[in-house]
């Protein structure tokens, strides 16, 4: 069985776990809004407008989540709340650039 394009493997080969939109071999569930990940360190990458409700719940549910967002300028009332999120290891710079600044 093929896994889904968003489905990617660990270091030793075995599946990562992902939530998908509707059912889909080999997820682990659907519709992550209504699942507890507060015990799971996860991964996202939302569309453009799922990153604040995304956001939102990572917060709620105090993900331990690394969230990947584009850096639009002007910037989005979103981009404070990644920018100073609790325990955040590092931002990365967008295409073309070396830093975070505007």
């Amino acid at each position: 069985m093929a896994l889904p394009s968003n489905a990617q493997a660990n270091e030793q080969g075995q599946k990562l776990k992902f939530f998908s939109p509707y059912p889909t071999d080999g997820a682990d569930g659907v519709n992550v809004f209504t699942q507890d990940i507060s015990d799971r360190k996860v991964y996202v990458f939302p569309p453009y407008h799922l990153i604040p409700a995304t956001l939102a719940f990572l917060l709620e549910q105090k993900a331990d989540a690394t969230i990947v967002v584009p850096d639009f300028t002007p910037r989005l009332f979103w981009y404070g709340i990644v920018n100073n999120a609790e325990g955040q290891d590092s931002l990365q710079p967008g295409k073309g650039k070396t830093d975070l600044s505007g």
